[in-house]
């Protein structure tokens, strides 16, 4: 069983070596430039976070219009007098603030909030970002730089965590920047893959098309799911070229927080996606394959495939991090592998006893969700 996960995890990288990077870019070049963006943030409780959002938000270098639309999804904080502070700084700044108002359907407040903030805005082109961000001079740029109404209405880009001293930081940060590897390495290969949901552009007619988040339906990873949608109306996702990261997250500062986010993430992709599924399996497999090689019994072909596997890995996630990292950090992907063994003995069974959630509100899985 570990000789046939093992060989069909090295036929899988050796694929994905030759596919994903045989070719520069997958990028569509647009015929024309789009005549605004609507940024669409939903928010709960982000006061500490605006100052920050809304001055790399409005100093952006870009030549076509674009608002953003704030949506309050039911804030006590004192995020307005905040926010009128910075705003008033900034008088070209088309920014405004609406509540969340859409009735009570099945969906995450998330993704009530996003529909809203669709709902009231005004331009073709609509990125969805969140409120714990800050964004280079370039973000909407390199986004509008890629984005097409017909040739290519969704687009993605990398988000990377602002770097820090605290060790759980730098941990996030090894983690984003691998999985974001591997979705760029898969999008180019044609496999399903994922994005964040702070950092994507889609068309409104696209978006409309999809029957906006009510046409989703409830799901705890909405990204996902859009991605996924998106690809059902034979649209392929364009990654921002070069895969270099515009905008920037925060790490979460409790181990407590980051578990839940890591329960979120695995329940909802696990719900979202077969494919992604399957390899997360295969992967676990290849690293118990390799955990056998380091015994005396071990067999002398299994040892030679896992081995073989791992170190096609390394040179993958080498390759692939100094294209996209100024910063060459593809050595460390062996100590990644160790913490996703480490996280996968600690988060499989959280999976059937924790229920994770999202700015305080438990989000509940699929199924089992109130509407």
């Amino acid at each position: 069983m570990l000789l046939l996960a093992a060989t069909l995890y090295l036929i899988f990288i050796l694929a994905l070596m030759v596919r994903g990077f045989r070719s520069s870019s997958v990028n569509i070049s647009p015929k024309k430039a789009p005549n605004g963006i609507s940024v669409v943030i939903p928010f709960r409780n982000e006061a500490h976070n605006l100052k920050q959002l809304i001055t790399s938000l409005a100093r952006q270098s870009i030549h076509i219009p674009y608002e953003i639309i704030l949506v309050n999804d039911g804030s006590t904080d004192d995020f307005q007098e905040i926010l009128d502070s910075e705003i008033s700084l900034y008088p070209h700044l088309s920014c405004r603030v609406v509540n969340n108002f859409i009735g009570k359907v099945c969906l995450t407040s998330k993704q009530n909030a996003i529909d809203t903030g669709v709902m009231t805005s005004k331009y073709e082109m609509i990125v969805f970002t969140d409120a714990d961000m800050s964004f280079s001079p370039l973000w909407l740029q390199s986004l509008v730089d890629h984005f097409d109404v017909e040739k290519s209405p969704f687009v993605f880009g990398r988000t990377s965590i602002i770097s820090t001293s605290s060790l759980l930081a730098k941990i996030q940060s090894m983690q984003l920047d691998f999985l974001f590897a591997t979705a760029h390495i898969f999008i180019r290969s044609g496999l399903d893959s994922s994005c964040m949901g702070n950092n994507i552009a889609i068309s409104r007619t696209l978006y409309d098309q999809i029957g906006g988040q009510k046409g989703l339906g409830y799901s705890i990873v909405e990204d996902k799911k859009l991605l996924t949608a998106v690809k059902k109306f034979k649209v392929i996702p364009i990654p921002v070229e070069p895969f270099y990261s515009h905008a920037f997250t925060y790490a979460v500062d409790s181990p407590k927080v980051y578990l839940h986010q890591m329960i979120r993430w695995l329940r909802g992709g696990a719900s979202e996606s077969k494919q992604i599924l399957a390899i997360v399996f295969l992967l676990g497999f290849e690293g118990v394959a390799m955990l056998f090689t380091l015994t005396y019994n071990a067999n002398t072909l299994l040892s030679i495939t896992a081995i073989a596997g791992g170190i096609l890995t390394w040179l993958l996630y080498i390759l692939e991090f100094k294209r996209i990292i100024p910063i060459h950090r593809g050595v460390f992907i062996p100590l990644f592998f160790i913490l996703f063994l480490v996280e996968s003995l600690i988060l499989l069974p959280a999976l059937f006893f924790v229920s994770p959630k999202w700015k305080g509100i438990s989000i509940l899985p699929k199924g089992k969700e109130k509407c």
